[in-house]
């Protein structure tokens, strides 16, 4: 599978031609994010690179990717149809389509299918493994202010390639139903807290 195509594009990537997928997918993230415009660690590159200039790397860093990408699905393709070590990608495909509602446990369980680590989510989102485990778990409690939670689920859904919009509408509202519980509760007890101290 190493064709002159596919090295190009890892060199663009600045990864080796035997990267992981995990690995391949942590240096896009890592190169879309310094070459954005708008990008805090892109701001010590301004003097050697023009906004132009950025936009461009930035262009051949999304064609490498996606050429990257499309190569890898061929790779996989040929081998389920006996041309080399199976991957199971029909056994993911299934995973997801039986899935209702991406909840956490739902989420753990694609992930693990596809032979992902937490780890190397952490890397390329840059979100602590406690909180994706958290996630993953559905340990609300663990998690922080719902605005960066819903940033954490959008890119481990992301990472996974799976459909963000639907992922992030799915966890966000048991997540809002599991604080309309919880709050309903505290307010309870912290108003008979309150009843109890004045008293």
């Amino acid at each position: 599978m190493h064709n002159d195509t596919y090295k190009k594009c890892c060199e663009i990537l600045e990864v080796s031609p035997d990267a992981s997928m995990g690995e391949i997918k942590r240096a896009y993230l890592y190169l879309k994010d310094l070459y954005s415009v708008d990008s805090i660690a892109s701001m010590a590159l301004d003097d050697e690179f023009s906004a132009s200039d950025k936009k461009e790397i930035l262009r051949e860093v999304e064609k490498a990717f996606h050429t990257l990408m499309a190569l890898v699905k061929q790779e996989r393709d040929f081998s389920d149809s006996g041309g080399g070590t199976p991957v199971d990608n029909e056994s993911v495909a299934e995973t997801i389509s039986g899935i209702d509602v991406f909840d956490g446990p739902a989420l753990k369980q694609i992930r693990k299918k596809m032979g992902v680590a937490l780890d190397d989510i952490a890397i390329a989102t840059r979100i602590q493994v406690q909180y994706l485990t958290s996630l993953e778990d559905e340990n609300f409690d663990g998690l922080p202010a719902e605005v960066y939670m819903r940033g954490f689920v959008f890119n481990y859904a992301e990472f996974l390639d799976l459909d963000v919009q639907r992922v992030v509408g799915d966890y966000m509202a048991r997540y809002r139903k599991w604080k309309a519980d919880n709050h309903q509760g505290r307010t309870i007890a912290n108003l008979l807290s309150m009843f109890k101290s004045r008293k």
